[in-house]
């Protein structure tokens, strides 16, 4: 489960390093709790910006599309 959401979220190059690294994190995160919060901040950053980067492909595209539709519509308009 862990690997298909890094995989999802991070790409294929990244979430194998981070799936072969799983054990270190564990050992890093049980050793002291500050860099427990800092792995666990870095994940939630991870998984935000990739948030936000679907949502601008969603905003540019949605964007692009209407101004394709605008265009059609005034053609078509002027061609009538």
């Amino acid at each position: 489960m862990f690997r298909l959401l890094m995989t999802y979220f991070l790409g294929k190059k990244y979430s194998k390093y981070l799936t072969n690294n799983k054990q270190n994190i564990q050992k890093i995160t049980q050793s002291s709790p500050l860099a427990a919060t800092l792995v666990e901040k870095v994940f939630k950053l991870l998984f935000f910006w990739r948030f936000l980067i679907i949502l601008w492909y969603i905003f540019v595209g949605g964007v692009i599309l209407g101004f394709v539709y605008l265009l059609i519509t005034l053609i078509l308009k002027f061609m009538s």
